[in-house]
């Protein structure tokens, strides 16, 4: 059991940093997240409900961050950054969601194993 408790617990700090760091400084945090090692069947749901959500988000962002410099070189959006937009502004409710279920699994987590 204590074994599954550090394990916990080093993937709920890894979410809990990721989840805290910001936007543009998400990635190392999100690359140590997907190499914490898990074994037991919850801590690797959790593991992967965060990779999941944060995945979801980091592309969205991506996706709106590339509508922005295509707006600063054209005087309009053309349709192809309106359908990257819309996708963006999906995707984004979407790992809203996501995220969500992420911190209850964490919150469960950590009640669960006492950290």
């Amino acid at each position: 059991m204590e074994a599954r408790r550090g394990e916990a617990a080093g993937v709920a700090r890894s979410v809990e940093a990721l989840r805290q760091a910001p936007n543009a400084e998400k990635a190392p945090f999100l690359k140590a997240l997907k190499a914490a090692p898990c074994a037991a069947e919850d801590v690797c749901a959790l593991k992967k409900a965060c990779v999941d959500a944060y995945v979801l988000e980091q592309a969205a962002l991506d996706a709106v961050s590339a509508v922005r410099a295509r707006t600063r070189t054209a005087d309009a959006l053309n349709s192809d950054a309106v359908e990257l937009l819309a996708n963006a502004e999906r995707d984004l409710g979407r790992s809203r969601e996501l995220t969500k279920a992420c911190a209850d699994l964490e919150g469960a987590a950590r009640r669960k194993y006492g950290f």
